[in-house]
């Protein structure tokens, strides 16, 4: 039995965001393949990856943008998944379904053989499940145990998580995971991932009210941004008419 941690990402990733990751990993006691898949959908990559693994493996799946906190969520999920179960972090695709929780294959662990059992279910999102999500319905079908973590602190709040709260840019789950979300668009926020990362590295306590009040920060001058463009639109907009309107 082999355990594997893997991730993938496009070209459009930071190199400063591999680096993180793979050093907290590193920092952690484990090795880490990150796999460069531009143009190749992230469900694909997953099934070709658990495909070929050996019929005992297990493996940790992670987000580019995702890192553990420590080894002792690493361990238990390894130890999850190696008992037959699934373990990750809790998502819901509210514009699907937002009742339905399921483990997101940002921090996903599970063995080769429990998706077999399941009759390898599809990782592919279509008009009822997000990406991952058919796995954990199907677990659940089944009898099989689904262990999610969940939200304990959110730098910006974006999206409800049924009746648990909610979870959004920066979320941090049980004190124990951070997913960042939507890296490919490099943003301000992209510090945030680039201050935990160190931290774990270094074995550094996480400043969490300094990193709230950055990323509130760059949220607000990210709005204002947004707020000056629609107005030179606008303004763009009543000149455009009003030039056509000489002209007629």
């Amino acid at each position: 039995m082999t355990r594997h941690i893997r991730a993938m990402y496009w070209s459009n990733i930071a190199p400063r965001m591999l680096d993180g990751q793979a050093a907290a990993l590193a920092a952690l006691g484990y090795t880490l393949r990150q796999d460069e898949a531009t143009g190749t959908a992230h469900d694909a990559w997953i099934e070709t990856t658990l495909a070929a693994l050996g019929p005992d493996d297990t493996i940790l799946l992670l987000d580019i943008d995702c890192i553990p906190l420590n080894r002792a969520v690493v361990e238990r999920a390894f130890a999850a998944a190696e008992a037959g179960a699934l373990f990750g972090v809790a998502q819901a695709a509210n514009h699907l379904d937002a009742g339905f929780i399921y483990d997101a294959p940002a921090f996903l662990a599970l063995a080769r053989r429990t998706w077999e059992m399941l009759g390898w279910p599809s990782f592919a999102a279509d008009a009822r499940f997000n990406v991952g999500a058919r796995l954990s319905a199907a677990a659940q079908a089944a009898g099989v145990a689904v262990e999610l973590l969940w939200p304990s602190f959110t730098l910006v709040p974006r999206w409800p998580l049924a009746e648990r709260g909610c979870y959004g840019i920066g979320t941090f789950y049980d004190g124990s995971v951070f997913h960042l979300f939507q890296s490919r668009h490099e943003t301000a926020y992209a510090e945030a991932f680039d201050t935990v990362a160190r931290a774990v590295a270094e074995d550094r306590p996480i400043d969490y009210l300094a990193l709230h009040a950055r990323a509130n920060s760059a949220a607000m001058q990210g709005l204002n941004v947004a707020a000056e463009i629609r107005r030179r639109a606008r303004k763009f907009r009543r000149s455009a008419a009003r030039k056509i309107a000489r002209l007629r």
